[in-house]
This record gives C-alpha cells, structure tokens and sequence, in this order.
C-alpha cells in the first residue's frame, strides 16, 4: 500500500513539473517571439514618418515637426517603443499568464495553480547579441501526500529565449 501512495506521489510531481516547465516556456516563446515584429513595425513607422517629413517643402523647418509629432504622441498617450514594452514585462505581469497555462495543462483539481509563483524576470538588454535573451524562473510548491511525511517540494523552472530577431 505505501508503494502505492509513494507511486501516486511520483506521479504527481511529474505531471506538475511537466506542466510548470511548459507553462514556463511557451509563454518565454511568445515574449520572445513578438519582440521582433513590435521593433519592426516601430522602425516602419519612423521611417514612413522621416520620409513623409523630408518630401514636405524645404522652408519647413524639419526639427519644429518632429517636436510637434513627438508632443502631438505624447498627448494622445501613444508610445512607440519596444524596449519600454520588454522592460515592462514583470513577474506580476505574467504570473497569472502562466498560471493559467498551468491550470490547463495539469486539468482537474489535484493541482492548486496558486501555488505556482514567479521567482525572477530578466529582461533583455539588447535585440541583437549576448543580451538579446529574457528569461523566467518560476516555482511550484506541492505537499508530499505520503503516510508520517508532512514535507512540501519547490519545484523549480527557468525558461531562457533569445529574441527573434528576423532572417
């Protein structure tokens, strides 16, 4: 019988590990993934702007446009700018994220996704290089269900991607 419960034990930890790393790591995928098409729609957008701006007539003057576009933004709360978005990406953010991938992926009531944390983001430094990688540690804590044991195992994760930066 306690080889039974010790089984059932095993089990459940590697179902919830399983699903901690997946979780982990298709949602590291798509952060990465979407960093490349955000820098390049901005990239599109300026330089449409510069272009639209340089063809105007010369006697205007080239600086008092573009502080006008960039006040005429500001109002309008439009911010264009990908490291603002991967430097606002916090544990926080993307703790219930993942932990509904989580939820999805264990099914039924055996697994409290409460219990799922994030420990650490570390957001990229740069879109080409050595710091062009996010990473995401998170953690799980499950109780041993085992007769006399009243132990509880962390199990821990760490996705690390680097950003798509195109052919």
């Amino acid at each position: 019988m306690l080889f039974i419960v010790f089984l059932t034990t095993i089990i459940r930890i590697s179902i919830a590990d399983m699903a901690l790393y997946q979780s982990v790591s298709e949602t590291n995928e798509v952060i990465a993934t979407h960093a490349y098409p955000a820098d390049l729609a901005t990239t599109a957008v300026e330089d449409i702007l510069n272009e639209k701006l340089s063809g105007i007539h010369e006697d205007l003057d080239l600086n008092l446009a573009a502080n006008l576009l960039t006040d005429s933004m500001e109002y309008l709360d439009i911010n264009i700018d990908v490291n603002g978005y991967l430097q606002s990406i916090s544990a926080d953010l993307l703790e219930p994220v993942i932990q509904d991938k989580f939820a999805d992926k264990v099914g039924g009531s055996f697994f409290d996704s409460s219990n799922l944390s994030i420990d650490q983001v570390t957001h990229p430094t740069s879109f080409t290089g050595d710091g062009a990688f996010i990473e995401i540690d998170a953690s799980y804590k499950i109780d041993v269900a085992v007769p006399f044991v009243n132990k509880e195992i962390i199990l821990k994760k760490t996705s690390y991607e680097r950003l798509w930066a195109g052919s």
